[in-house]
């Protein structure tokens, strides 16, 4: 079966959402390196081939969770030379092959109101959203544009700077 017949929601797709999205920004993509990256958990579903990783990040004081859930994840028994060794919260090892960033389907969370206010509601249509699913946000003034004018799904720099530390250690390819 062809993978992109399947694809619903990758990071690239993501990120590519908040630059149309966000054309004029100086924030989320702009200023992950002010976002620390101080723990990462990863809970291994081989048997639903998914990986949910759970980051625990600091930004200007706040700490945040943001999560990722890789789909379709490639799962091998053994260490290779061409895979990648973790540990998951349960304390045990486990192989992974590289998740490809342009073709793995994800879903996304994250407890700052950044992601809340302006993605939460746009990531649910497509499934991108991990539930439960998020209370619509209403507007209760109209002294500020909206947050999402465009209403484009998208991610928060806490899921970004998340997804940057696994291409660092190489999870993600």
């Amino acid at each position: 079966m062809d993978k992109e017949l399947l694809l619903e929601t990758s990071l690239n797709d993501m990120e590519q959402s908040i630059v149309i999205g966000f054309p004029d920004t100086k924030k989320r993509q702009h200023i992950i390196n002010t976002v620390n990256v101080s723990g990462v958990k990863y809970l291994p579903m081989i048997g639903m081939k998914t990986l949910r990783v759970a980051g625990t990040v600091t930004s200007n004081g706040s700490t945040y969770t943001p999560t990722i859930l890789f789909l379709r994840v490639n799962y091998d028994n053994a260490s290779t030379d061409t895979n990648v060794d973790l540990k998951g919260s349960n304390g045990k090892d486990f192989f992974i092959q590289p998740i490809e960033k342009e073709l793995t389907d994800i879903r996304v969370r994250c407890n700052c109101l950044d992601y809340y206010y302006r993605f939460a509601t746009f990531n649910q249509p497509d499934g991108s959203h991990i539930p439960p699913k998020a209370k619509p946000y209403v507007r209760t003034t109209d002294t500020y544009p909206p947050a999402n004018p465009k209403k484009v799904p998208g991610v928060c720099k806490h899921i970004l700077k998340l997804a940057d530390y696994l291409e660092k250690t190489e999870v993600l390819a």
